[in-house]
């Protein structure tokens, strides 16, 4: 129990950490992660959760298998070990955090939050991301938040240049980063540097930042705040490459030329990621679907390869119907703490623009928690109360936010488990909650000290 973060390698084959059962987890009908009514996707989802390596320990403490942990083993060389807490929209990953970093200082270990979220790095506005307040970090240092002018860009790679630093000064400071969050594609970058290798190519003459970490599988998971769109511009690369003269048919056109295997996975009219894959192309003479082969591909070593040694918390919900209901309950949170009067606030800083010349794809714009009640805005400062726009909004946007929340979940299984191979401590959200974070605590002992 030391509160330094050992960075030794684990040379043994197991760790005995976690004990769960040795048969595969399994979801049964009535607890599906998806509604009766799509029986076709529910089995599909079932049947990915029963073939998947995720550690269940925090559910089976009864079980007394020894198991390989959830941390790399074998390193060819010391990495310093970070905490990871993943998981739906929702599902309570910052209090677990906060509980967490609190329950570990009775054994002096020091956690410090870093907010993996693309939303919350903006200055303000931290109703309508979902962000913390001072009072509810209870004395918890916490990093990446408020870094960024509202109406500025912030992407994977400016993530992870400011991350890796902090890392580092903590395990300088016998600390451990402790990183929190849901957008995925950010948590995904830090960890593993193949991500951004585009970076260290030749020909470096385009806006590189709206390249990286440009995957398949992890589009659209970019925030953890209430159902964030997440769009990440390309409006730049685009310019300098005088694509705006072209129609999206011509542009499909010569990415169907050129890489056709990329054109198949994409629509003719989803601009901006055909002209990604056409820059990267013609910048580095590469096809964007060898890129996305190289960084998907099945690798057993992916653990090995990555940047730090990882202890990862997946955060979920056993029902949906309890995921849902917790959405609808922080919408309804957000809207009694002004979420519209922030959503009102934008509007005012951009009284003296042409609003419709807003480009929604920056910054805190990407915020569909705002979008969402654009309409009923517009119709409230003309003095018209229109309560059934209201409440049509709002439905909207529990609706968007619930979608989220899966696509959330699809790409932790897919990308993480199946694709990557890396096992998950799962903490259902709604059960044993005090049972479950001392378990965790333990967990999180047991890797740092080995």
């Amino acid at each position: 129990d030391t509160a330094t973060v050992d960075t030794a390698t684990v040379d043994t084959a197991t760790v005995n950490i976690a004990t769960v059962s040795t048969t595969p987890l399994t979801i049964s009908a009535t607890n599906s992660i998806d509604n009766e009514s799509n029986v076709t996707e529910k089995t599909k989802i079932i049947k990915e959760m029963e073939n998947i390596y995720m550690h269940d320990s925090l559910l089976n403490p009864s079980n007394e298998i020894k198991i390989v942990t959830n941390f790399s083993k074998n390193n060819e060389k010391k990495k310093k070990k970070i905490i990871i807490i993943i998981g739906v929209t929702c599902s309570g990953k910052t209090k677990f955090s906060i509980d967490l970093c609190k329950k570990l200082l009775k054994y002096n270990i020091t956690g410090e939050i870093i907010s993996a979220d693309s939303m919350q790095v903006y200055e303000r506005f931290g109703v309508g991301t979902a962000k913390i307040n001072k009072t509810e970090m209870e004395n918890i240092k916490h990093h990446m938040l408020d870094i960024c002018k509202h109406t500025k860009e912030f992407n994977a790679h400016k993530f992870i240049k400011n991350t890796i630093p902090l890392i580092d000064h903590m395990y300088k400071n016998n600390k451990v980063a402790v990183v929190t969050g849901g957008t995925m594609l950010y948590i995904e970058s830090l960890l593993w540097e193949s991500v951004i290798d585009l970076k260290k190519k030749k020909n470096n003459n385009i806006n590189i930042d709206r390249l990286i970490g440009e995957e398949i599988k992890s589009e659209g998971v970019y925030s953890d705040g209430i159902g964030l769109e997440g769009i990440d511009s390309d409006r730049g690369v685009q310019k300098i490459n005088n694509y705006e003269k072209y129609t999206n048919s011509e542009l499909y056109s010569k990415l169907s030329k050129i890489d056709p295997e990329r054109a198949k996975q994409l629509h003719e009219n989803d601009r901006k990621r055909v002209c990604r894959s056409l820059d990267i192309f013609y910048t580095y003479n590469k096809k964007h679907s060898d890129l996305i082969k190289l960084l998907c591909h099945k690798n057993k070593n992916k653990l090995n390869k990555a940047r730090y040694e990882m202890c990862i918390f997946y955060l979920d919900y056993e029902n949906d119907n309890v995921l849902k209901t917790q959405i609808e309950k922080r919408v309804d949170f957000m809207i009694a703490n002004n979420l519209l009067e922030e959503a009102m606030e934008l509007k005012q800083i951009n009284k003296n623009k042409d609003l419709k010349k807003i480009d929604n794809k920056k910054g805190i714009y990407q915020s569909i928690a705002y979008k969402e009640f654009d309409e009923y805005i517009e119709k409230k400062i003309n003095n018209i109360n229109d309560e059934n726009l209201f409440n049509a909004c709002k439905n909207k946007l529990i609706q968007k936010t619930y979608k989220y929340a899966k696509k959330q979940r699809k790409w932790i299984l897919n990308r993480f488990v199946k694709t990557y191979n890396i096992p998950l401590n799962k903490i259902y959200a709604s059960e044993n909650y005090e049972e479950q974070l001392d378990r965790a605590v333990t967990i999180v002992r047991e890797f740092l000290k080995n």
